[in-house]
């Protein structure tokens, strides 16, 4: 068959259910700018959400994995252990983001406080509240968030570093941790 234009108003299987496949292994299949693709089946996934359903008790001065015991939703069951993990065959781009809510039993007692996003163990990036130029605090509310490539198997953790003056530093029960897969990028 000679190269061409094939224009039609549907595609369907010739049984009216099953598979259909365009391309083959290898090809790129592309759409052009302005093209609306709806339907089941193109979702920005794998994706999860989850938050901290209790507060936290952090030890002061150090960095310490954040707890998110309850999940909002998980499509590919990859948020396990407070940790979200990259599935086989999903590499690529994904949005990642966290939110948190430090505070200190103690009031005006936080110094400084630290949201961290780890990735395979090790530190990756975070964001810092610092209280060098106001008056020390009681609550601090950091949020991040990135877009980065992963790789199968990367796994990535939320970590709370808060140094407060006397009080007990916590991560309040309303903090959240995020992440999908971006289509197209």
């Amino acid at each position: 068959m000679a190269n061409g234009t094939l224009k039609v108003s549907n595609i369907q299987t010739s049984s009216g259910s099953g598979t259909i496949t365009i391309g083959q292994s290898g090809e790129t299949v592309s759409f052009p700018t302005g093209v609306n693709l709806s339907g089941n089946g193109i979702t920005n996934t794998p994706a999860f959400e989850a938050y901290a359903s209790s507060t936290q008790t952090l030890t002061n001065d150090a960095w310490v994995k954040v707890t998110f015991a309850t999940e909002t939703y998980d499509t590919d069951s990859a948020f396990a252990s407070d940790k979200f993990t990259i599935p086989s065959g999903q590499a690529g781009k994904y949005y990642i983001y966290s939110s948190i809510r430090l505070n200190s039993t103690v009031t005006n007692d936080i110094a400084d406080a630290y949201l961290g996003l780890y990735k395979n163990g090790t530190l990756l990036r975070y964001t810092q509240f610092s209280t060098l130029t106001v008056f020390d605090i009681n609550v601090v509310t950091l949020s991040y968030a990135t877009v980065l490539d992963a790789a199968v198997a990367d796994y990535y953790e939320i970590y709370a570093y808060v140094d407060t003056n006397s009080g007990t530093p916590r991560a309040a029960n309303d903090s959240n941790f995020g992440a999908y897969k971006l289509l197209g990028a």
